[in-house]
């Protein structure tokens, strides 16, 4: 897989900056951060910063998830490069994990990775879940980031491994919780705090009102009369996952979600 992925180019350089009559000097605590092919420049950092390629990044997740056979056999999907490939996000999913939520609705766990090289996003691994049934990614309390760090030298395979095998039992406790939502009713008035607490903006408000969750055909309106927590998490989850166009408005949302359910 990897061989046939086209990793954005980037390198380290100096920054220059404008002195007298011209001159060009060079700032001694940062560099930047290029693409040597086209000159565009990702970022500057402080010298102390250690660049994470993206590659690497991947390389570190793949020499990982194999070695823990809790996972079976993982599938590895192609990354997504934003802002001319200064950021990356992708994600392994694992389908001989997968757990029959309630008969016909299935869960998957998955791991989503982040990386960056105009500091936006740090390196970033997010164990999380797909709803196989509509394709929503989910997220709970028992999955937020299993790893989340700075470009430092102290990432290692091992470290990953063990946050991995981690990951795997929050999996199995989260479930629990989530099961526990389906026999919560939710009255509307807690509904749109839930929704008011996640500070959707007023387009995003009105478009999640009108939102129809797939496995059931009921929305937001109904939720007084048929709609269960179960139900109106995976309309959010939903609207999340198919309708947010820009991924920095998706996680920041996605946090969101975290700290509301």
């Amino acid at each position: 897989m990897m061989e046939t992925i086209q990793f954005p180019k980037v390198a380290e350089t100096n920054v220059l900056f404008g002195g007298f009559l011209g001159t060009k000097h060079v700032a001694p605590q940062y560099k930047a951060l290029v693409n040597p092919d086209t000159n565009n420049v990702y970022g500057i950092t402080k010298k102390s910063y250690q660049l994470i390629k993206h590659e690497h990044a991947l390389e570190m997740v793949v020499d990982s998830v194999k070695q823990v056979p809790e996972y079976g056999h993982p599938i590895f999907h192609t990354p997504n490069f934003y802002c001319d490939g200064a950021r990356m996000k992708t994600q392994v999913s694992f389908p001989e994990v997968e757990t029959e939520f309630l008969p016909g609705d299935k869960l998957q766990p998955q791991l989503e990775i982040y990386n960056s090289y105009d500091g936006a996003w740090k390196f970033e691994i997010i164990f999380s879940a797909m709803r196989l049934i509509c394709t929503n990614g989910l997220r709970g309390r028992k999955q937020e980031s299993c790893i989340i760090k700075k470009h430092t030298k102290s990432l290692n395979t091992f470290y990953i491994q063990e946050s991995l095998k981690k990951g795997l039992e929050d999996f199995s406790e989260q479930n629990k919780i989530w099961s526990s939502w389906v026999d919560q009713q939710i009255e509307l008035s807690k509904a749109q705090r839930y929704i008011s607490n996640m500070t959707f903006n007023k387009t995003e408000t009105k478009e999640l009102i009108k939102q129809t969750e797939v496995s059931s055909g009921l929305n937001i309106k109904d939720t007084v009369a048929y709609v269960n927590l179960w139900l109106f998490y995976n309309i959010i989850t939903q609207y999340l996952t198919h309708n947010i166009k820009s991924e920095n408005r998706r996680r920041f949302l996605y946090q969101k979600l975290i700290e509301t359910f």
